[in-house]
């Protein structure tokens, strides 16, 4: 009986934590737009962009405690006869999270679609839906059993647990997700010649996640509902003169009872602005706070033609700091973007 509430125990600290918990977060969220808001997709400079993230941390706490975190995404834009007006975009992005010594591990396949409308000329409005298929499972391997202590004080792992699962280790489920862009640019959208010369631009809006809240619990026959996750943001670009940016973002993840706020500032410096051999450098901090304070990383950015590559480090100040020791994590970034020429129409719905 003792062993059976153990186990029982450790299934619901599980559950409760991922219950309680966000969901996938980055410091540099603003790299990671498909689980920022569904309605990011197709909210860049050209006609398909793939994008990858990776993020490692806590390895310092202990062999095996750690968290990591992957995501890669591709989306498209469709130019049909109604470009001028506004164009549909689609999507499909996978994001994988594992933690603990049970491997905890999250991971989700997602379909996001979305719809610009053109307001002006430099004014953009997004509309998004996306259909997400998720699978949660953990490992009894990292853990001990009472049945697999031996006397006198001996400890033989090959012992089996004498434990009946069920099959609990395996939650699968299908929710939904919607969000709202809006788009604000200095390019006027059927300006071909110098875009560099037009760079400010502000995207804000918000995604909401899991609208359909569904059952996350690992027992069978009983109710865990995954919480709506609302994330509001907010990121920008101001051109100060020819060859320098100052760039800011604001992000929020709230669900259930816990809220995440994360803020960042940079400069990005242009090494050059000529039409296809486009490179800058971009330096800054992002500061990521529950009640004073959580953590801050440095982060760095280079742009080169169409390639955004980005790597921050979180240093962390939170209490949890006795056991990490300031010892965050770092996060990587990649994206590619594929650009066709534009044509030399009078009206498009050209984005930054």
């Amino acid at each position: 009986m003792k062993r059976q509430l153990h186990l029982l125990l450790l299934i619901f600290l599980i559950a409760h934590f991922k219950a309680i918990s966000q969901d996938i977060h980055y410091s540099q969220f603003y790299n990671a737009p498909f689980n920022v808001s569904p309605s990011l997709t197709g909210i860049f400079s050209g006609d398909t962009r793939i994008t990858s993230n990776y993020r490692t941390q806590w390895n310092s706490v202990a062999k095996g405690f750690g968290y990591e975190t992957f995501t890669l995404g591709v989306d498209h834009k469709f130019r049909g006869a109604e470009y001028a007006t506004g164009f549909f975009a689609v999507g499909l992005h996978f994001n994988f999270d594992q933690a603990g010594f049970t491997n905890l591990a999250h991971s989700n396949l997602s379909l996001p679609i979305a719809y610009t409308k053109r307001i002006s000329r430099r004014f953009f409005t997004t509309v998004g839906f996306q259909v997400s298929v998720h699978q949660r499972r953990f490992s009894l391997k990292g853990i001990s059993f009472d049945s697999q202590y031996t006397n006198p004080g001996g400890f033989d792992p090959g012992n089996p647990n004498n434990e009946v699962i069920n099959n609990l280790d395996n939650n699968n489920f299908v929710d939904f997700s919607a969000g709202i862009n809006f788009r604000l640019q200095s390019l006027a959208d059927n300006q071909l010649l110098y875009p560099q010369r037009n760079r400010s631009k502000l995207d804000f809006g918000m995604g909401v996640f899991h609208l359909t809240r569904p059952n996350q619990s690992f027992i069978e026959g009983s109710t865990l509902l995954l919480p709506v996750r609302l994330s509001p943001y907010a990121f920008g670009t101001l051109m100060v003169n020819p060859k320098l940016d100052l760039v800011g973002r604001l992000g929020a993840q709230v669900q259930d009872q816990y809220l995440e706020a994360l803020a960042g500032m940079g400069l990005k410096y242009h090494l050059s602005t000529d039409p296809g051999n486009e490179i800058a450098l971009q330096a800054g901090v992002n500061l990521r706070f529950q009640d004073f304070g959580d953590a801050y990383s440095p982060t760095f950015e280079l742009f080169w033609k169409n390639i955004r590559a980005s790597f921050s480090y979180d240093v962390n100040i939170s209490g949890f700091n006795a056991a990490t020791r300031g010892s965050g994590g770092p996060e990587f970034s990649l994206s590619y973007i594929f650009k066709k020429i534009p044509t030399l129409a009078p009206d498009n719905c050209r984005l930054l």
